[in-house]
């Protein structure tokens, strides 16, 4: 997956993935055990980021405490014709209390390293509107509405949804596989229609030291 979008997203023009991208897939692959790594369609001549990121993917330590941003693989025809199912974009038709939408990931990286100096969850949620009720658990552990910062999925279309960013400083995320639920229990009354999940990414920063000491 050397795009973070590609050519059939509708909206968004196609982007490579960054070099802290590169980094969290290939971390999660050395963490499968796999015997080696390889990718395709980077911009075209090598320049000095390129050629970084590839040294990297050879390496588990180099990667190992380095800046990491994950993001959840979305669905297109070509992956399905060859079983490579994908949780996203999630359909969620109406509102339902109680009912719940589970969306898997994993993550290579060890969150309680004291050299982690933040850990940001966001997602992006189309058709969404401030007055949902919306709510969202990591892991079992229910992210705290207070504590969300909202902004537009796209600059200065206010329709196109919300991403939703949570600081994980208190509900950190566990290394190898965690889970993440959604439950639309309310809508405003007289609003129609559902949501849907469209993006679901995981940002990690390091530091030199650890952040306490």
């Amino acid at each position: 997956q050397p795009y973070r979008f590609n050519e059939s997203r509708r909206f968004h023009r196609p982007e490579n993935a960054s070099p802290e991208m590169m980094r969290a897939a290939a971390a999660n692959f050395w963490a499968l055990d796999v015997d080696g790594l390889y990718t395709w369609f980077l911009p075209w001549p090598l320049g000095d980021t390129e050629r970084s990121a590839l040294t990297e993917l050879g390496d588990a330590g180099r990667v190992e405490e380095a800046d990491k941003h994950y993001f959840l693989r979305r669905r297109c025809d070509d992956a399905e014709d060859y079983d490579y199912p994908a949780n996203l974009p999630l359909e969620i038709p109406s509102a339902e209390p109680g009912r719940v939408f589970e969306i898997p990931f994993s993550i290579a990286d060890g969150p309680t390293n004291d050299r982690v100096q933040s850990i940001l969850l966001r997602i992006a949620v189309s058709n969404l509107v401030s007055r949902d009720q919306l709510e969202i658990t990591l892991n079992g552990n229910p992210l705290q509405p207070g504590t969300c910062r909202r902004s537009s999925i796209r600059l200065r279309d206010p329709y196109a949804g919300q991403w939703l960013e949570f600081a994980l400083d208190a509900s950190r995320p566990k290394q190898g596989e965690n889970l993440l639920t959604v439950c639309l229990h309310e809508r405003p009354e007289g609003l129609e229609g559902g949501i849907v999940v469209e993006d679901v990414e995981i940002k990690i920063e390091y530091g030199n030291y650890p952040k306490t000491l």
